[in-house]
């Protein structure tokens, strides 16, 4: 994991640099390309984080295997890993593998990892979970084209609670506008 060095002037500079070009090492896919590889029934999707954060909610269809524990599931047999996983284990040739996280520095390290190992159509879903709840809840409720750029501060709404809550606040949340919390204190009071 990159860490930023402190103390040096330049130094913060020089590490986004150093952490941008890692980033840019791994093959990546956008959201609209994720949408069209689901619908067509053409990604395999890992879903990289806890399995807390998992059942708390995450794209359909993903598969969850902990960054924690995902070397060594790359690495097991096919019977073993359809035991423990409930599901058939990629195969190296697999297009589509796509790894994602949280905020998207999981996913990277899961991509890079699956690379690693040979995986060769591993990708990572750059805009992670964050993205997708954030947009996925509201294109349910066809709220996108009133507020494009509004940053939803709780993967865990229905879009029926996103809707109420754009109504009473008319698309502005303290939460966010502070530099965001897990929860949104206007949507917690809806509830």
């Amino acid at each position: 994991m990159l860490r930023a060095p402190r103390g040096r002037p330049g130094a913060a500079f020089l590490w986004l640099a150093v952490a941008a070009r890692a980033m840019a090492g791994a093959p990546t896919v956008s959201l609209p390309e994720l949408r069209s590889l689901l619908a067509s029934g053409q990604a395999r999707l890992i879903d990289v984080r806890s399995r807390e954060e998992a059942a708390a909610g995450t794209i359909p269809g993903a598969l969850n295997i902990p960054v924690s524990e995902l070397e060594s599931a790359l690495q097991m047999e096919p019977a073993a890993f359809q035991a423990l996983y409930s599901a058939e284990k990629p195969r190296l040739e697999e297009e589509n593998l796509i790894f994602f996280c949280q905020m998207g520095r999981r996913g990277l390290q899961a991509t890079q990892l699956a690379q690693g190992l040979g995986y060769t159509g591993a990708r990572n879903y750059a805009g992670a979970y964050r993205e997708w709840s954030q947009k996925e809840v509201l294109s349910r409720c066809g709220l996108p084209a009133l507020a494009p750029d509004l940053q939803v501060c709780s993967p865990k709404l229905t879009s029926l609670r996103v809707c109420h809550w754009l109504e009473e606040t008319k698309g502005r949340c303290p939460a966010v506008s502070d530099g965001g919390h897990s929860s949104c204190p206007q949507i917690e009071q809806n509830r």
